[in-house]
Parts: C-alpha cells; sequence; structure tokens
C-alpha cells in the first residue's frame, strides 16, 4: 500500500510531527552526552562535493510505503525529468541518521539518469517500527522496496516480474543492508517472483562480522558499543516504554551493551544475534559466499569500528564465487583523527558512479583498478592491482631479532602503560607496507587474563616515533597458554632507510582513537615468549619502492620526509650537496629517467636542469 503526503522538506528534516523527546533526552543524559560526541565525530557522513551541476533535472517526491509487515517507511522518489525507462538506485542511510543525510548522493544519481528510492530504515526517522541492526525484518523492508520499485514506478527498467534493474550505495548501516539484502537474493531468500535481483552495490565503510566490529578476539570496543547505543536512541523514533527511557530500539541492545561494559566481552545470545546480522555466516538468510552483485567496497583507512580488514574479508568471499570486486580507500570513515576533505569524497563518489553506471547503468566499463586509495605520507591517489599488491612479499621479522630485545621472551604489564613494549628492525632501504601483516607467538597470561593491544610503527632517526599506523591497533584476548595467530589491521605505508618499523604490544590503548579498546580489570599481565625453542614473529606484506640507485652504485635514493620527493639522491639518511651534484651528474641516467617524479622538485611536472637548482636551494 503506498500513502503519498505533502509534507515539506523542512518538516521531514526536523522529524515532523515528532513527540516524545523528553524520554529521548533524559535517556541520553544516562550515556554521558556520548550521541554529541558521535555525530561530532564519526566522520561518517555523506560528501558534500559529490552533487554535480548540470546533468538532467529532478524532481523528488515524499511518499509512505507499507512494507511486508504492514509497517510504513517514510521515503523519497527522486525522478529524472527525461523520459523512461531508468535504472534505479535504493539507499538509506547510517546508524542514528534519516534519509535527508544521503540526499547529495541521491541527488548525484538522480542527474545521471537514475530513479532513486532513499527512504527512512526502521524505527529511524519517520518510519515506524523499532530500531534494529540489519537483520531478517531491515532485509526485508529492502526487498519490499525492490519490488515497490518494480512495480510502482512506471519510469524504473524492469529486467523481470518484480525485478527492477536496480543498485545500492550507501555508508556504515547503509552498507550493512546491502550486503545482507545482496547475500539474501544471491541465496534465494527474496520474497518476490525473481531472485537475485541486486545488480551491484556500493557499500561503504561496512561490516564483515560484526561481533569482530565490536569485540575483536574478544576485547570489548567500549567507546564504540556506548556511542553506537547513543546513536540508536538520538535518531529512533521513542517508541519504547517510560521505564526503557531510551526510546525505540530493540531492548536487546541495552540488555548487550549493559552486559558487555560488566564483563567486557559479548555474551553467546549477543554474539549469536549479531552472527545473523553479519556477510561472515550464514544462519538462513545467506552469506557473503552467496553474493553475486558486483561490489564496490569503500573503505576508511582510519576507521575504527569497522576496519580495513573487513572488506578484504568480505572480498575473499565474493571472489571466492567469481564475484567482481574492487577497493577504494581513503582517510575518512568512522574516525575521530582524521577526516576526508571534498577532494576525497569527490574520489570515491566519481568511482561509485562509474560503477553503478557500468553494472546497472547499461553503461562503458568502468575500468577501475582493483585498488584506488589515498596515500596519507604523498597525500596523494594511487593504485594498486591488489591488496596486497602481487609485487609484495611476506617479510618476516622475528622477535629475538628485534634490537632492543633480548631472546628468550618479554613481559608486558600494566606498569608499561600505554606504550606497552616495542620491538624495533631497522629498515636499509625503502619500503611499502601493503596489507594485513601477522603476528604469531606464544604467550602466557600472568594471571587469568590479559588483554592486548598490537601496533605498528616507524621511527625516524632522531627517534621521533609516528603511529600507530592510521590509529589502529588490533586485540585479542588471552585466556591461556598458547600460540597466538592475530592478523594486524591493514595499512599502507612507506617506510624511509635509516627508520625502524617497530611493533609495540600494550595492554591499555595507545592513540586517540575511539574504539576505547576496555583493559581487563583483573589482568596482571602476559609473557610474549620469542626464543629459538619458542619462535615468534611479525610478518609484513612489503615491497621495495623508491626510484632506485642513481648513478652506477650506491643506496637507493631516499624520501626523507615521505613527500613524494627524494631529497637523499646518495641514501645515506641526509639531504646536502653531495646529493646534488650525484642528481646534476646523473640528470639523464636510467633512474631519474625512468621516474622524473620522483625528482621534479620544482612540481612543474617534469624533470631539468631547474630540479637540480631546486634541490640545490632547499639543502643549502
Amino acid at each position: 500500500m503506498l500513502h503519498r503526503r505533502s509534507m515539506t522538506r523542512t518538516e521531514l528534516d526536523s522529524g515532523g510531527a515528532h513527540t516524545g523527546k523528553r524520554t529521548r533526552r533524559e535517556a541520553l543524559r544516562l550515556l554521558g552526552g556520548t550521541a554529541a560526541l558521535a555525530a561530532a565525530g564519526t566522520g561518517a557522513g555523506a560528501g558534500s562535493a559529490v552533487a554535480q551541476s548540470g546533468g538532467e533535472s529532478f524532481t523528488v517526491e515524499d511518499v509512505d510505503i507499507e512494507s511486508w509487515d504492514g509497517t510504513m517507511l517514510a521515503a523519497s522518489i527522486y525522478e529524472p525529468n527525461s523520459g523512461g525507462p531508468h535504472p534505479a538506485m535504493l539507499m538509506t542511510h547510517g546508524y542514528g541518521a534519516d534519509r535527508s543525510s544521503v540526499d547529495p548522493w541521491a541527488s548525484m544519481y538522480a542527474k545521471n539518469g537514475y530513479v532513486v528510492l532513499t527512504y527512512d530504515s526502521r524505527g529511524f526517522g519517520t518510519s515506524g517500527g523499532e530500531v534494529n541492526v540489519d537483520g531478517p525484518k531491515e532485509i526485508k523492508d529492502a526487498q519490499r522496496l525492490i519490488t515497490y520499485l518494480a512495480e510502482d514506478v512506471a519510469s524504473v527498467e524492469n529486467d523481470g516480474p518484480q525485478d527492477p534493474r536496480v543498485g545500492m550505495d550507501g555508508l556504515s548501516y547503509a552498507g550493512g543492508i546491502q550486503l545482507n539484502t545482496a547475500a539474501a537474493e544471491g541465496a534465494g531468500k527474496g520474497l518476490a517472483e525473481s531472485d537475485d535481483r541486486i545488480d551491484a552495490i556500493v557499500p561503504r565503510w561496512a561490516w564483515w562480522d560484526l561481533t569482530y566490529s565490536l569485540a575483536p578476539n574478544s576485547v570489548y570496543k567500549s567507546g564504540w558499543q556506548t556511542l553506537l547505543l547513543a546513536f540508536g536512541a538520538e535518531g529512533s523514533r521513542d517508541q519504547g516504554s517510560i521505564e526503557d527511557r531510551l526510546g525505540g530500539q530493540d531492548s536487546q541492545l541495552y540488555q548487550f551493551y549493559l552486559e558487555g561494559q560488566a564483563t567486557g566481552d559479548l555474551s553467546a545470545e549477543t554474539r549469536t544475534y549479531f552472527e545473523k546480522r553479519s556477510p561472515r555466516y550464514d544462519t538462513g538468510l545467506g552469506s557473503a559466499r552467496d553474493i553475486t552483485a558486483p561490489t564496490l567496497f569503500v573503505q576508511g583507512w582510519p576507521d575504527t569500528l569497522f576496519v580495513p580488514n573487513e572488506p578484504v574479508y568480505n572480498a575473499r568471499d565474493l571472489e571466492a564465487s567469481g564475484v567482481p570486486t574492487r577497493f577504494v580507500f581513503f582517510e575518512g570513515g568512522h574516525t575521530a583523527t582524521r577526516m576526508a576533505g571534498d577532494r576525497q569524497k569527490s574520489y570515491n563518489d566519481r568511482r561509485a558512479l562509474r560503477w553503478i553506471d557500468e553494472h546497472v547503468g547499461g553503461g562503458p566499463p568502468a575500468d577501475l583498478p582493483k585498488v584506488s586509495f589515498y596515500e596519507v605520507q604523498s597525500e596523494e591517489f594511487r593504485t594498486a592491482d591488489g591488496f596486497p599488491p602481487s609485487d609484495t612479499e611476506r617479510r618476516e621479522f622475528s622477535l629475538a631479532d628485534a634490537t632492543n630485545r633480548e631472546k628468550g621472551s618479554t613481559r608486558v604489564t600494566d606498569a608499561d602503560g600505554r606504550s606497552g613494549v616495542a620491538f624495533d628492525y631497522p629498515i636499509d632501504r625503502e619500503t611499502e607496507i601493503f596489507g594485513i601483516s601477522q603476528f604469531s607467538a606464544e604467550i602466557e597470561p600472568i594471571g587469568a587474563t590479559e588483554n592486548l593491544l598490537f601496533g605498528l610503527y616507524r621511527v625516524k632517526p632522531d627517534g621521533t616515533e609516528i603511529g600507530p599506523f592510521d590509529n589502529q591497533l588490533a586485540a585479542t584476548e588471552v585466556a591461556e597458554s598458547g600460540r597466538i595467530e592475530l592478523d594486524l589491521i591493514g595499512v599502507q605505508r612507506r617506510i624511509e632507510p635509516c627508520e625502524t618499523l617497530r611493533l609495540r604490544v600494550a595492554t591499555v590503548q595507545d592513540g586517540n582513537s575511539i574504539a576505547g579498546f576496555r583493559p581487563e580489570p583483573q589482568g596482571a599481565g602476559a609473557t610474549i615468549h620469542h626464543s629459538a625453542e619458542r619462535p615468534a614473529s611479525l610478518t609484513v606484506p612489503a615491497r621495495a619502492s623508491g626510484p632506485g640507485v642513481v648513478g652506477p652504485q650506491g643506496e637507493p635514493a631516499a624520501d626523507p620526509d615521505t613527500d613524494g620527493e627524494y631529497e637523499d639522491v646518495t641514501g645515506n639518511c641526509e639531504a646536502d650537496v653531495i646529493d646534488v651534484q650525484r642528481l646534476f651528474a646523473n640528470r639523464e641516467g636510467e633512474t631519474v629517467r625512468r621516474s622524473p617524479g620522483a625528482f621534479d622538485f620544482n612540481e612543474d611536472g617534469g624533470f631539468d636542469v631547474v630540479d637540480v637548482q631546486r634541490l640545490f636551494r632547499e639543502v643549502s
């Protein structure tokens, strides 16, 4: 059933005739005002630069759509004014928001010839129902809306009965519903005559396994759990009882939160709940292995809620079934440390549009590289043929060979503070770490149980420590003696000659991440063994980078300040007049001809003697 209404955009943005504020505000005070922090600090909003000038004109109509169980979902239809049929896009919002937050993206697609249906997810905005976490009800809502596009919007192009030509795009909560709905459709768990109706998806900073997101290896992210509960309370429709004092969220979410804060882990019931909502698992509604829709994963490097490993793990399942996948990594997502500017957001959106145009709109091949990424150090966009790239090698560092450790064992306790203990490895030439590193060691808790956090850093020759990379920490509980095999968080970083790669292990969170890993209250520390008899290692995906040796012999040129310009031409860890002389003498050599951008010191797009002069001024 469809109910059309004439609410203005202003009314929609303010929530319409919204009541029950007192209950929600009291609940938020009980949460310590964390919703305000969450709203200010996640950097997870739609970009301001995506709405293009020009393009097709379109109209927007607000509608109420009856879902599969009678719940009314508030929606908006963006319809191009040109004649159809048009391909379609289905979009919703992040957790705690409403559909107005995706208006820039919806407008982008509408201007490019797509009918776009945006909607307030169940329990949020002005939709009915209770706030939950992208589970069976929300999947059926999305499936109902796909059918609505096919049957009730005359200008939508259809591939078959109840089967529109449709893609999906959206962030966080709206990324999770894409993966879960595509899994259900691919597994034949649909509500329509046709199954497998989604033609392509663009999940932006979404999850693979919510138990891994919220309590990786049984280490509870207290900070994120608090923020998410506050988000839900802030965005819900306040349909809960007065006794709940926490609005229209599923009461189980409060139970799970309180249990986690008390115990520092997820209960068996909580794990089952989140596994049913995670692409990793098939609990009757399909899994990532059932997805057939070509998928472009957009992921933030410093996202500490859904870390970069999650889209990589999702993609492995999709690729095993032959599904096309691509990645875009950028400086944003769920983070309070670094926010992507309009340049990065526009870069992401252009790739999303090309992906959808190819797989949904019938356009030319997108020709996207396997991995597109923003390099934090050079502040430039780069590409790679995989994650990790095919030319990386697995470089193993023995913990026993760390320059600041003796062979045998190392004890880490709360007394070591946020710094924990360090394992250092000098780097002799420019090295790019690109991918997911692994840690392996026999560890025994000193008391009953201990939580350990692992981060990668680079140390400059003057001792300045930079890290943890992207503010990311991997975590694991050590409940008994035994070997721990742990994936660290995926990263891309260049380490220069004369710098040191450092692994830190601590019991207390370092950095200013809002993950809020909960320390083990009863923990007394742990012992990490790294002897010949009990080997331990850090294995990193690494490749040599940089232009190479300038001249007939010597060390490779280096980039001391990691700005993409190789001032240390001789590779001796200093930039001085000797480097100017070496560059001038070899200005027509193979290395300079092959990599002119590495020596483009005046940034005019090429290399000539003026760049030699510029380097002389810089080092003098």
